[in-house]
Parts: C-alpha cells; structure tokens; sequence
C-alpha cells in the first residue's frame, strides 16, 4: 500500500504539475528524494530519540528499518530540505511545485494508512465504542496488550488466577495505588511501580491535568478491571507451555519465544539423560513425548533441530486464530476519512487559489491538526503539558508554522500571474515534444543500425 500510494501520489503531481509549466520528470526526481530522504531521515531521528539505546547497536541494527524505528519529526524535514534544495538548484518555483505536490502527498498519506490497518500497526488506545476493530494474535496490538500481563502480578511478582473476584481485588489495589500516588507533592518524584510502566492508561490517570484529590476511584477502578479482563483472556487462553516456570511470565513475544524453546529442548535432553518424567504441564504436550520417548542413545538427541521444531510449534500455539486483542479505536480509518477531506479541500481551494503557495500553507495546516487530534486516540508518548505529547505539539507548531506561512503568502505575495503560467506551459509542451522526438529518432537509428538478415 506504501507503493500504491507513492505512485498515485506521483501521478496525481504530475498531472497537476502540468497544468502549471512543471516538467514530469522533475516531480518524479523530487518524488525520489522525498522517498529516500524520508526514509533516512526517519530513522536518524528515531536513533537521536534513542540516543542512549543506540550507542549500543551494531552497525546491521542501526540501517535495518525491516524492524521499526522511523519518526515523522525526522522525516518530513529531511524530505522537505532535499526536495527545496533540489528545486532551488533546478530553478523551479517552490511555491508552485509545492501546490502541485500538496493534494498528490494528501492522497499518498491516505494509501499510507491503508497498508497500517493491513499490517495491524499506528492502532488505538482500547475503547468500547461501536466502530471499535480487533486485530488477530500475533499483531502489534496484540503483543502490546499482552505486555501489560504484569498488570495481573500481585506484590510478589507471581500471575494472579483469573476469576473474577481476584481480579476485581486486584483493580481496587491498582486503583488505590495509582489514587495514592496522585495525592503526593509535585516535589515527589515516586512513580507507579515498575511492572506498570507498559500500562499507558494509568500513566494518563497519574498525569492527568486538575485536582487530584478529586479523581474518582469508582472511575479509576472499572477501566483497571475491563483491562484486567482482557488480559485474563490471553492468559487463560495460553497453553501452559508457553508460560515460563519460574517466573510464570508469558513468553510470547518474538524474541522470547526462540529462548523459550532453547530452553525447553534443554530441559527434555536432561530429563532424558536423567530418565526422570516429564513435568505434570508438559504430559499432554504431544510433539514432545517423541523427542522423551525415542529410542536410541540418550547422549546423541540434536539440541538444534528440537529446538526449531519447538520454536514452529510455539508459535503456532501463540498466534492462534482464536486470540484476538482488545476492541481499540480504527485510527487508521480516522486517518483515511481525514485524508480524503484534506484531498477535497485542497482539489476545491485550487480552482480559487490567487497566490502561489496557498494550497501547501492550507496542507501544512491541516495535516498538523489531523495528527494532533488523531494522537488522543493513540498508545503514544506520555503527555507533558495540556494533556498532550511531545509529538502533537510538534505537529501543533507545524500547523500554526501553516497559518503565517497561508497570511504571508496572502498578503505579501503577488497574484498568480495566469500568461506566465501559460508561457510556462508551451514552454514545458515544447521541451517534452523535443524529448519525444529525440528519442524516437534514436530508436530510429538503433533500427538502421542493426544487422539486416541476409536473403537466401
């Protein structure tokens, strides 16, 4: 979908770019910084954000984007700078490549956000309302749910059982907790406790802006038990072979479970050795009584072939159909609907537009304001002023950046001058028909130059 829409991006440019004199294959160019730009400088913000963390990658690490780690503060400028410089160089007008580009990026962002509802990924905070979406197990909102399993852990660290008593004990705790920690000083630097820290929605209940002393528990606890209910869910729901022993911790992330299944071939390969049974959770588990059970001598078992016959196990044990996470907000879905009413606007702006680079200034504008109110919907960053995030008062900024850009342009820049455009326009009609005519005279001269075949 990231493909589809760059290419309809790109040709919605170009078809507009025509209209004003700019020449095809400057779009295209500019489409291909954007996209390499974007990229690097997607994931050079993302390793500024994760300085610290970073420092300790190797060098596969830091270029691998397969495995996550781009941001839009580090994208967008970079993309922007290298299509100005290119357009600078070129001698194009900026303003008016930009109004070209501004609906053809709207469009392209709209595709965008259809390939994250496919893959399951940029998911919602958990809700109840009608329109809610579930993705399957295995997915990003799946795993991210299930990370708050430590939700379920009492003082000790051990799983509480799931029945409903346990857990309604368990919610008023968390709530009286959570209560208690608002009530200190400003001074107090004490957090939730540590195996709550993947828990967003307590963060916002601990963060939130207004009285403290006022905050309802009855509130507080009937979201801590919807949670906790969930949660139970995809703890009931996983076989015993995919909780851990000691910890009793869920070993179902990605790279938990090639060490889970290390450690059970190990685990068998000893008790074979030791000719001691199986443990009690492990009795019915029907792929490991051959490894047990085989015949043969006890010292020559291949570790490495068990372990990635348990680790395909494992995971299909994991990733069942069955499991499916939490009921979240489609903020996917939100984006597409956004997007396309950014792509009206701006397609009705132009045929009113009377100075050049209104309809970008009007884009900056409203894609600011549609990722700024789309994060409320979101599992982002904590707030830190306002209730909300570092990232939407970057896009707060750009969008207000958005407005003075639509008043200067107003108000200090000439009217579109329609004769130059027109000049501008048989201009680029020539240079295209003097293109056209070059490359067909030398696929002409290739055809003269080749080898006739000679007659018998």
């Amino acid at each position: 979908m990231i493909a589809l829409g760059f290419l309809s991006a790109i040709y919605i440019a170009m078809w507009r770019g025509k209209k004003v004199g700019i020449l095809p294959r400057t779009i295209m160019n500019c489409g291909l910084l954007a996209l390499l730009g974007g990229v690097a400088g997607a994931r050079i913000g993302f390793i500024i954000e994760h300085w610290k963390d970073a420092q300790r990658w190797s060098f596969w690490d830091v270029i691998n984007i397969r495995a996550g780690g781009l941001t839009v503060t580090g994208g967008v400028p970079m993309a922007i700078g290298l299509i100005v410089l290119y357009l600078w160089i070129k001698k194009v007008k900026i303003h008016r490549f930009l109004d070209a580009a501004a609906p053809a990026a709207a469009i392209g962002l709209t595709f965008g956000r259809i390939g994250c509802l496919l893959n399951g990924c940029c998911y919602g905070q958990v809700t109840d309302v009608r329109w809610a979406i579930q993705f399957p197990a295995g997915s990003p909102a799946y795993m991210k749910q299930l990370e708050q399993i430590d939700l379920l852990r009492d003082e000790r660290g051990r799983l509480i059982t799931p029945e409903e008593a346990n857990l309604a004990v368990q919610a008023k705790k968390i709530a009286t907790q959570v209560i208690l920690a608002r009530r200190k000083s400003k001074d107090d630097k004490d957090r939730l406790p540590r195996y709550w820290n993947k828990a967003a929605f307590l963060r916002h209940y601990y963060e939130k802006d207004g009285d403290q002393v006022g905050l309802s528990a009855d509130a507080v606890e009937g979201e801590v038990l919807t949670h906790l209910r969930g949660l139970a869910r995809h703890y009931m729901r996983m076989p015993a072979i995919l909780l851990n022993e000691r910890r009793q911790d869920m070993a179902t992330g990605y790279n938990k479970l090639p060490h889970h299944a290390e450690r059970i071939a190990q685990r068998v390969i000893l008790l074979r050795q030791r000719e001691y049974a199986l443990p009690p959770h492990w009795a019915n588990i029907e792929f490991l009584k051959p490894y047990y059970e085989k015949d043969g001598d006890k010292q020559l078992m291949d570790q490495a072939a068990m372990t990635a016959e348990i680790h395909a196990r494992l995971e299909q044990l994991a990733w069942t159909p069955e499991n499916m996470c939490l009921p979240v907000h489609p903020t996917q879905v939100y984006q597409q609907i956004t997007g396309l009413l950014m792509f009206g606007l701006l397609t009705l702006h132009w045929r009113f537009r009377r100075r050049e680079g209104q309809i970008c200034a009007m884009f900056v504008t409203l894609y600011g304001l549609q990722r700024v109110s789309v994060a409320f919907f979101r599992n982002t960053s904590d707030p830190i002023a306002l209730n909300m995030n570092p990232f939407q008062w970057y896009m707060l900024g750009a969008s207000i950046i958005g407005v003075v850009w639509y008043v200067l342009v107003t108000t200090r820049t000439k009217p579109i001058d329609k004769e130059a455009i027109a000049a501008d326009v048989v201009e680029m009609e020539a240079v295209l028909a003097a293109q056209h005519k070059a490359v067909a005279a030398k696929a002409a001269k290739q055809t003269d130059d080749k080898p006739q075949p000679r007659r018998g």
